[in-house]
């Protein structure tokens, strides 16, 4: 009788064994494969509980910048080397220390990562580029976010029924914040400066947006290529994205021309659009970089700060 009952008590013991193996959470890589809410450091986001929700920030703040850096890998510019412009591009960035960063005519596949070395802090950013000859690039601060999807898709073609003068692209990422597990979208921006191009190519982008990312706030900078008149008659005015020079509630210096060439206007722009459940992204600080002397681009830099919370 006695061995029946040790026999008995040894098989319950392997039974609860084997339902304890089969409730574990799954390896830390599955988030790498699945996309889901959960971040680097193993707390969750949106969809998940970590049984210390009162300790998880619930507000994000971040800054943004965009630059078109003047065709940084050709022979265009002022500069003796393509490294002698690199370097004052990096510097001209490293100045804010944003933790997104837009960049348009970067005319050779490895001129973003070119810059990155030469800023600040340089191994804290990682760069997405999209096709060989979209000459954009987004740079991101691997400390803050953690990239989860990214595409570019053609926008644009030279020649085309908009009178596109160049073939264009849209430069995409999904970006997740690793302290607080919430995602938004970035779009380095570089459309046709053919107004019937531009228009088309801007309501390609939104369309896509809206289509692909619903529910995710979005974050468009880049080089429009049109004056604020043309930009209040396209898609992103009408599907009432923001102006972060217009309503963040700092700033400096948001009315000085953006492309300082032959015909100097403003037309760089970071517009935003919050997602339509929580409606918190909200920019607080604009600045147009002044710095012409040190500047080997003939576009300024534009820079934002923004917060985004539930």
């Amino acid at each position: 009788m006695f061995k029946r009952i040790l026999a008995l008590l040894l098989a319950l013991t392997m039974l609860f064994a084997i339902v304890a193996c089969g409730t574990q959470e799954p390896a830390d890589e599955e988030e790498e494969q699945t996309g889901d809410h959960t971040g680097d450091n193993g707390q969750t986001g949106d969809n998940g509980q970590t049984g210390n929700e009162e300790e998880t920030p619930t507000t994000l703040a971040f800054s943004v910048l965009s630059y078109n850096t003047q065709n940084a890998g050709t022979s265009r510019g002022n500069e003796p080397t393509h490294e002698a412009k690199y370097q004052k591009l990096a510097n001209m960035i490293s100045s804010k220390t944003p933790d997104i960063v837009s960049l348009q005519e970067c005319s050779k596949d490895d001129v973003a990562n070119e810059i990155r070395k030469k800023m600040k802090n340089k191994d804290n950013y990682n760069v997405i580029q999209g096709a060989s000859d979209a000459h954009t690039a987004i740079l991101y601060n691997n400390t803050v976010f953690k990239r989860v999807d990214y595409g570019c898709q053609k926008i644009g073609s030279a020649g085309d029924a908009n009178g596109s003068e160049y073939d264009r692209y849209m430069l995409w990422a999904k970006l997740r914040a690793k302290e607080t597990g919430t995602e938004i979208i970035v779009v380095a921006i570089h459309v046709d400066y053919a107004e019937a191009a531009c228009l088309a190519q801007l309501q390609t982008i939104v369309n896509y947006l809206k289509e692909n990312q619903a529910g995710v706030p979005v974050i468009m900078l880049g080089d429009y290529n049109a004056r604020q008149s043309v930009i209040d008659r396209s898609a992103v005015v009408s599907e009432r994205y923001s102006n972060a020079r217009s309503t963040a509630t700092a700033f400096q210096n948001k009315n000085e021309d953006t492309f300082i060439g032959e015909y100097s206007s403003i037309i760089d722009y970071i517009y935003y659009k919050s997602d339509v459940s929580f409606r918190g992204l909200k920019a607080k600080y604009y600045e147009v970089l002044m710095d012409d002397e040190n500047n080997p681009s003939d576009h300024r830099p534009i820079y934002a700060e923004f917060t985004y919370g539930k």
